[in-house]
C-alpha cells in the first residue's frame, strides 16, 4: 500500500479539471446519454495507467503495459460485438481497422513515452494538452463542429488543473 495523502489543496485542482471535463462533455448529454460516462471512466483509466507505467518502470516493459492497457478495452469491444454484433460494409471495416491500428500505436508509444521518463512524467504531461487542440482540429475537420463558449471555459479549466498540478509537484 502507497500510504499517499493527498491534500485539500490537490483535490481541488483535481475537481477544477473535473469540471472542466464536465463542460466540454456538455451537461445537457447527460440527460439524454448514459454513455456519456464512459468519458470519466476512460480518464481515469489511462491516469491509473500513466501513473503505473511511471512509478513502476522498472518491473516490465512498455510493451507489456501496452497489453494490459488496451486488455479491458479490447474485452469490452468483444461482449459489445457478441452482445449487438453489427454487419459492416468494406469501407466501414476498412476505417474500423485502420483506427484500431493507430489506437494501438499510440497507446504503445504513450507507455514507452512514460516507461523511459519513470519518475519525470511531470516534463512529458504538458503534451497530453495538445489533445485538446488536435481534438478541436479534427472535430472541425471531420465533423464540423466549432467550440462554444462551455467547451471553451472547459478547456481552460483543464489546462489551469494540468498546469497547477505540475507546478505544485515535487521538484
Amino acid at each position: 500500500m502507497q500510504k499517499e495523502i493527498i491534500s485539500l489543496k490537490y483535490w481541488v485542482i483535481l475537481i477544477i479539471g473535473f469540471v472542466g471535463t464536465i463542460l466540454i462533455a456538455k451537461p445537457i448529454m447527460f440527460q439524454t446519454n448514459v454513455f456519456v460516462y464512459l468519458i470519466f471512466l476512460v480518464a481515469a483509466y489511462n491516469a491509473l495507467t500513466s501513473v503505473v507505467v511511471s512509478k513502476f518502470s522498472k518491473n516490465a516493459t512498455a510493451l507489456g503495459y501496452s497489453f494490459y492497457n488496451l486488455l479491458p478495452l479490447t474485452l469490452f469491444c468483444i461482449m459489445l460485438t457478441i452482445i449487438d454484433p453489427v454487419k459492416l460494409i468494406m469501407e466501414e471495416f476498412i476505417v474500423i481497422v485502420i483506427g484500431g491500428f493507430l489506437l494501438f500505436f499510440a497507446s504503445l508509444l504513450f507507455n514507452f513515452i512514460f516507461h523511459i521518463s519513470g519518475q519525470f512524467t511531470r516534463f512529458i504531461s504538458l503534451f497530453f494538452f495538445l489533445q485538446l487542440i488536435w481534438a478541436s482540429i479534427l472535430g472541425y475537420l471531420f465533423f464540423n463542429e466549432t467550440l462554444d463558449n462551455l467547451s471553451l471555459l472547459g478547456m481552460v479549466f483543464i489546462v489551469v488543473s494540468g498546469t497547477l498540478t505540475i507546478m505544485n509537484s515535487q521538484k
